[in-house]
Parts: C-alpha cells; structure tokens; sequence
C-alpha cells in the first residue's frame, strides 16, 4: 500500500534531517532548570525563617550586651556567708560601696555610645522609667516594660531587644523586694549593623552556593552528555544507518544501564535484521533462481510445444510428402482411368484413413452443359442412390466447389450451406445427416476436372490443414485424370479416324492380321466388305466439306449400328470404308452388305436427293477367307484379301453403284490400286479411287 501523497515530502524531509546532539543538552537543560527553579523557591520560602533566624541571632547577641550592661547592677557579697538584713542594709548605706557601683555602669555605658550599630542603651527601674541612657533625653522617659524576661523587636531600621533583671538578693540594697524584676536592660541597635555580619555571610553563602551549583550544573551536563548524549547520540547515528540499509553497523555496550540495555538490544535488533535480511536475500536468490528455472522452465515448454508443433507440422508434411508420392506413384503407374480411381480410392483409405469419401468427375450432359457423376464411392456412401449421382455444376456444396475451384470446409451437416454462397434455390440435402465434411476441387491448369468429398460422422472433424492437403491430392488426382485421359484420346486417335470415330486404317490391318490368323489356326471363315459412298466426290463439292465430313459421319453411325459388337467398322480412307466379319461366311457376307445398303439408302442427309441416283449411295464388294484367295500370294494376306473386296466393290460401282458384288463371281480381275486402267476407246481414263 503506497504512502499518500501528502505523507512523501514529510517523509524525504525526514529522511534529509541530520543527527543532532539534542538528548543530553535537553536533559542537563531540564535538570539544571529543575534545580534553578527548585532553589528559587525554596529560597523564597525559606527567606521568612532566614530572616526570623537572623532576627533571633541578633537579640541573642544583643541580649548579651543587655545582661552585660544589667549585670553592672549587681552588688557582690563577699564570701559564701549568708548576709542578714543588717548587713546588707549596712552595705547599702555605705557610700563608697554605691558610688563604686555607679561609675562601673556609667562606664560601660559609655563604652556602649560609642559601639558600632549602638543607637541606644536605656536602663529603666521597675516601673519603666528610664534611669540611664546613652542618649541624655531619654532619661526619665517611661517606657512599656517587657512581659518576658527577654525580649525583641524590629521597628523600621532598628531593632530593640528589653532584657529584664529579675529581682535578687543584690538588689536587696537598691530596690523593694516586693518588685519582681527591679530594671530592665533596652539596647536599641541598627538594624543593617546588626545584619551586616549576617548580609555578608549570605553573599558569601550565595556565591558559594552558585559555584557549588554551576558546579554540579556543569558536573550534571558532562555526566549527562557522558552518560546519556554521547551514547544516545552515537546510538541515533547508527540507527540512521541501519535506517539507510546498512545493517552490518554496532552500537559498543559501555554499561549495563538502560543506554546499554537499549545499545545490546539495537545489536540484537540488526543481528536479527541481518538474519532476516540474509534469509531475504537468499528466499530472493532462490526466488529468483526458481524465477529463472520456471522462466527456462517455461522457455523450455515452449520451445518444446513449438517443437511440438514443427514436428507435427513437419510429420504433416512428411504423411502429406508421403501421401503425395504415393499417390503420384500409383497413380502415374497407369493411364486406364478405372484402374486410376480404383488406386486414387485405395490411397484415400490407407494412406489417410478416409473411408467415406466420393469422387465426383465432370462429364458433359445432353444439353453440352457441365454436369457432375460419382465416379467412385466409398464406405457409408457405396450405395446405389449415391453411385448413380449425377447434378449440374453449381447445384449443392459439391457444385460450388466444383464452379468456383475452391475447396469448402462444412463443420457441421446440420446447417450446412450457413456462410455459404449457394442460392436457396439450389440447395441440396447432404448425404449424411450429422458429421462434417470437406470438398475440394481436382483442378488441373485451372480446369476442374472432379470433386473430391470426404466426410465424417463428428461434427468439426476437418480443418485448413486437411483441406490443404486434399487440395493437393485433388490436382494430383486431377493431373492424373487428364493424363489418363489424354492417352486415351491419343490412343483413340492412333487407331481411330478422328472424324467418324471408327478405326482407322492402321488398326484395322493389326485387327485384320488378328483375325486372319484366328480364322487359320480355327478354320473359321472370314468376310471382308469394301464400301464406297457413291459420286461423293460430287457431294462434297457442291455441298462443301462440312456437310461432307457430316455424311460421311452419318454413314460411318450406320454402318456401326447395323453390324454385331463382334464385328468391326474401320474408315479405310477418303470416302471409303471396311467392315471385318469375323465367322462369317459369304451368305451371311452378302445378308450383312445387303442390310448396310437398306440402311445407308435409308439416310436422309443435306443435298442427298442431288446426288446422281436421288440419294446417296454405297457400292459394297465382299470378299470372303479363305475362299477368295488366290492359289499363290507375296503380299500378305490382309493386303490380299482386302484388294479382293476392294476389286469386287469396284466391279459394284462400274456395274451401276448401289449394289454389292462378291469377289466369287465370275468376272474380270479388277486391277490393284496402285495400277492404271486403260478406258475402252473414245473414253478418258479414270482414277478407280477418286472418280466417284
């Protein structure tokens, strides 16, 4: 909890303010003011007994001089005799005795006058008159007589102290007994003469005093500074270390005083903050050694989990590298498209443990628009309902991605088409009600060539990655499609005509050969037809080539439709063609070219009822094997017996076309192709392969 901001520059000014030496001069300065205060008043209290004390001392040692002067008056009685009333009357009557006694007390009345701080000495009878005086006009003044036997007082500046002399047997002479006292003593001094010796004591008293007292002052402030400031002072300075961080600092036990006990207790205070300080220091190391071990620690734990992910990442790559090659490897292997999907199916489901996945491949529909068909199906989805697929592109999930090329991940069946962008109107219900699917294209040069679907039963089953990855597979598949596809065609186009899709002539002498050969080894006969459309030399050039390449392909349909699927049609060259009859002998030959004839009149084509005989026409020669073969041949025997028929169909057209004529008639050689015939006279020559 932070300080508040009101607290920060008291606790910077504190933290700035220096050590001072305050404690002991606080405390000499308190005692020494005590002890000033203290004499104070005691002095104050105690100067009314001072006073009254001094009063007392000065009657005493006035009370002297009073029975000093009242002791002049006594008369002495010589010897320890007692005295009877007539001797002492006669004493008293003596005259000389009383002048003797007399001048004694004149005397020393004298001697008073002229005493330091004497004012007056009066000595009275017993009834207050003043009999003798040092001061002449005060004799015979009555003054009050005292009560006591001594007494004193203090009137303004001068002090009076009365001492009465009590009545004696030596005042018998002078007095009547019957008095109690017979005179009283008054010595009247100055008062400041009479305290001058006790004024002077008390200066000297007081200056004694105050040296004793700044003395002890003095004694108190270095005792105190000694025992108390110094210490104090020195324990602060360390304790403003300590304050600052410095905890290895130690005060020095001088005593076993409370400055001592508080000096060892400091000690024991740092030595307890070193070893908390130290255990900090080291709970800190270890915390930061722990800090430092978990921060490796979890360093570590990521570098693993990006380890982790790498060698994921990487072992994907390697399955999909595997993958890949694999199915590079199988599918390049072949170029027969059922053996290609059959292998493309097999990687699917060992390589990536797919089993419910459909291959969809773009075929073009009735109306020459691009239409999707199942190829192959597997697992959940090999069932007849889904084998016979077949949907526009465009149509469902399987069309987009078939339309736009790219694949479309669908994490739940249950609302497939949300995020899509298939119109409603062509939505179509997935095959599978609850799951996940993926379909991406099998593109190949940006032409979709298929459509590769897989599913499964949980729902978010698929992610970008697997669709990467099939997206891969889907144009290695593709790639082979079109391979596969491309041989077949060039296949087709080495043995078949490109225009009427029949065989050409260079597959129809390897069949010929074939067929020859079986018809030896088996004993089978074989015809051969040679077919000529009639005058199309004329056709085509009156109806262009166009509707001449589509005559000849509408012959070329007939004459496939009208023969057995065992039989075979072959475009021989130009305008003619040649069918192979397998076990077919010349009567069956014959019924076979027959039916081709019906059928070929039978096509209406553009321009036919021009033609020279109102339609177009064949002319057909037979020839049958090994009937018709010559006794002895060098060509082979395909060339032979093909010459045979051609020689037959060329007999067909010179006896009038639109017939047929077997090669077993009687009738002249016809000559080979490559020879010229000569015309009867008057005639031109004509060219048997181009006159129509």
């Amino acid at each position: 909890m932070s300080a508040s901001p009101d607290l920060k520059p008291a606790i910077a000014a504190d933290d700035d303010v220096p050590v001072r030496r305050r404690v002991g001069r606080r405390l000499a300065f308190w005692t020494a003011g005590t002890a000033l205060i203290v004499g104070v008043v005691a002095s104050a209290l105690l100067a009314p007994y001072q006073n009254a004390e001094a009063e007392r001392v000065a009657a005493d040692h006035i009370s002297l001089l009073a029975e000093a002067v009242a002791a002049s008056y006594e008369q002495d009685v010589p010897g320890d005799r007692k005295r009877t009333d007539d001797e002492v009357e006669r004493e008293l009557q003596d005259a000389d005795l009383e002048r003797e006694h007399v001048h004694r007390a004149r005397e020393i009345l004298q001697q008073l006058q002229h005493a330091d701080g004497v004012v007056a000495v009066d000595v009275t009878n017993h009834k207050g008159v003043v009999k003798r005086s040092t001061r002449t006009q005060r004799i015979g003044t009555v003054v009050k007589l005292p009560r006591r036997l001594r007494s004193s007082s203090v009137d303004d500046d001068q002090l009076t102290v009365s001492y009465a002399m009590p009545y004696t047997n030596t005042c018998t002479g002078c007095h009547d007994t019957s008095d109690e006292i017979a005179g009283v003593v008054n010595v009247v001094v100055d008062k400041h003469a009479a305290f001058a010796s006790l004024d002077r004591y008390r200066l000297v008293t007081s200056l004694v005093l105050a040296g004793t007292y700044l003395l002890l002052v003095i004694l108190i402030v270095a005792l105190t500074e000694r025992t108390v400031g110094r210490p104090a002072f020195t324990l602060a300075r360390l304790m403003k270390r300590a304050e600052r961080g410095d905890f290895l600092v130690r005060a020095r036990v001088v005593a076993d005083d409370e400055i001592g006990a508080l000096a060892a207790a400091f000690n024991r205070m740092l030595r307890s903050i070193t070893a908390m300080k130290a255990d900090e220091v080291e709970r800190e190391r270890k915390l930061l050694a722990a800090e430092t071990e978990l921060s490796m620690k979890a360093e570590l734990a990521a570098v693993a989990e990006r380890l982790q992910q790498s060698n994921a990442a990487l072992e994907r790559r390697v399955r999909a590298q595997e993958l890949l090659m694999e199915a590079a490897h199988r599918l390049g292997s072949t170029l027969e498209r059922s053996q290609l999907l059959e292998r493309l199916s097999r990687v699917i489901r060992d390589k990536l443990g797919r089993a419910d996945f459909l291959i969809y491949l773009v075929v073009e529909g009735e109306n020459h628009e691009a239409m999707l068909e199942v190829s192959r199906a597997s697992g959940i989805l090999d069932r007849d309902d889904v084998r016979n697929r077949r949907f526009r592109v465009g149509e469902g999930i399987t069309g987009l991605v078939a339309e736009t090329g790219a694949p479309l991940l669908v994490e739940d069946l249950r609302d497939p088409f949300k995020g899509t962008a298939i119109p409603p109107a062509i939505h179509a219900a997935p095959l599978i009600e609850r799951g996940s699917l993926v379909a991406v294209p099998m593109l190949h040069k940006g032409r979709v060539v298929g459509v590769l679907e897989f599913y499964d039963a949980e729902v978010g089953s698929f992610d970008m990655d697997d669709a990467k990855l099939l997206e891969a597979l889907g144009a290695q598949a593709a790639m082979a499609v079109v391979n596969a596809d491309l041989y077949q065609t060039t296949l087709e186009l080495s043995v078949t005509d490109s225009l009427t899709k029949l065989m050409n002539r260079r597959a129809l002498n390897r069949l010929l050969d074939a067929e020859l050969e079986r018809a030896r080894r088996f004993s089978t006969p074989l015809s051969v037809l040679m077919i000529d459309v009639d005058h199309f030399k004329q056709y085509n050039d009156r109806m262009g080539h166009l509707l001449g390449d589509d005559a000849l392909k509408g012959v070329a349909d007939v004459l496939r439709a009208s023969v057995r699927k065992v039989d075979a049609v072959a475009r021989f060259g130009g305008e003619e063609f040649c069918v192979v009859l397998p076990r077919t002998d010349e009567a069956a030959g014959i019924e076979v070219a027959d039916k081709l004839l019906k059928a070929v009149r039978s096509l209406e084509l553009p321009g036919g009822p021009s033609q020279p005989l109102g339609r177009v026409s064949i002319s057909i020669g037979v020839a049958v094997y090994p009937d018709d073969m010559p006794a002895a041949f060098e060509d082979p025997p395909a060339k032979v017996i093909v010459d045979v028929a051609d020689q037959a169909a060329y007999e067909a057209k010179r006896q009038g076309r639109d017939r047929l004529v077997a090669a077993g008639e009687s009738r002249p050689r016809r000559p080979k192709l490559h020879e010229v015939r000569t015309p009867p006279e008057g005639l031109p020559a004509l060219d048997p392969v181009n006159d129509g």
